[in-house]
């Protein structure tokens, strides 16, 4: 059976009921803005993102997909052998009791239009595979904690953080319904920035939440487009940079704050969203077009790195950064 030994053996199975309904991931013209990607692993603990999400997963005309991946390769790497069933045989067999633990969860979320989804394949290369096929309005991953790291820096996903074309909420490893009364929305005063800003519209009405939009500059020295031309950056500079965006989410019905201020950027992000202990952080990765100024290994990586928030991350354009460097968000 060397196709499954080398992981290129590929079976999948869509399971739909009466609120069910399959996707045609083939067609090109398919638009899912409704459907909402939720990985899971088969344990307890991963379940237990759809509590902490359950205030965003039931968001008008949505559809979820509670999605599974089992790894073709895994019994190679346990104690105990197996005798009598063959490579396929075994993966068949693994397919089979994810897809009964995914229906029963899928029978607990009353109210929700849900599919399931198994397919094999290994970790973040799966989940990332199935973002590209089905393309998600949302991703939403719950992490792993470490005890020597912080609560995002579970490998699968720093991987799927670094590379997911879809908007991605990672969730801290809790086991009671966040609440997200609160969002963060930090900015550069660029208009890629603000792309984070129609999914926070969608948002936070849902949630009732209130939107705190912020922006920090490095010191006087630095130059603040704004509506009345520009110049150096001060506080009232600062702020009128950020009322397009305010007025954007405003028109939306969501109730919008603004906190500004000097110095570096990432560390004044992390301070206000403590002192305003809010409940999500959503941001961009890219600042701007072209060289970003937000890029990984700057703002955004001190940020994703250090937060103890969940994040709600968008991804504005041109390629993921490669590798997986130690310290980095990947």
């Amino acid at each position: 059976m060397d196709l499954v030994r080398f992981g290129l053996y590929d079976t999948s199975t869509r399971e739909e009921d009466s609120t069910m309904t399959t996707l045609d991931s083939s067609d090109p013209e398919r638009d899912d803005t409704g459907l909402i990607l939720v990985p899971l692993d088969g344990t307890t603990d991963a379940d237990a993102v759809l509590v902490q999400a359950r205030g965003l997963l039931g968001l008008p005309d949505t559809q979820l997909l509670l999605f599974t991946a089992v790894d073709p390769l895994m019994f190679r790497y346990t104690m105990r052998p197996y005798r009598g069933i063959d490579d396929l045989e075994r993966l068949e067999r693994n397919l089979a009791r994810e897809k009964e633990h995914l229906e029963q969860v899928a029978s607990a979320l009353e109210g929700l239009d849900v599919q399931i989804e198994t397919r094999s394949g290994v970790g973040a290369e799966a989940i990332l595979e199935c973002v590209d096929r089905v393309r998600p309005a949302l991703v939403v991953l719950r992490s792993r904690a470490r005890r020597s790291a912080p609560w995002l820096f579970g490998s699968v996903s720093r991987r799927v953080l670094r590379h997911c074309r879809a908007p991605l909420l990672v969730l801290p490893p809790e086991d009671t319904e966040h609440r997200f009364a609160s969002l963060l929305v930090p900015l550069d005063g660029s208009e890629t920035s603000e792309e984070v800003l129609p999914l926070v519209a969608r948002l936070a009405p849902h949630a009732g939440a209130t939107v705190t939009l912020c922006r920090f500059a490095d010191g006087p020295h630095e130059f603040i487009e704004s509506p009345d031309g520009g110049g150096p950056a001060s506080h009232e500079r600062l702020r009128s940079s950020l009322s397009r965006a305010s007025k954007h989410l405003e028109a939306a019905g969501v109730p919008t704050r603004v906190r500004v201020g000097m110095g570096d950027p990432a560390t004044e992000i992390l301070r206000v969203a403590s002192e305003e202990d809010v409940d999500l952080v959503a941001m961009t990765t890219h600042g701007q077009s072209g060289w970003t100024r937000w890029v990984f290994g700057s703002v955004a990586d001190k940020v994703f790195s250090r937060c103890e928030r969940p994040l709600l991350v968008v991804r504005t354009g041109g390629p993921p950064n490669a590798g997986d460097a130690p310290g980095a968000v990947s």
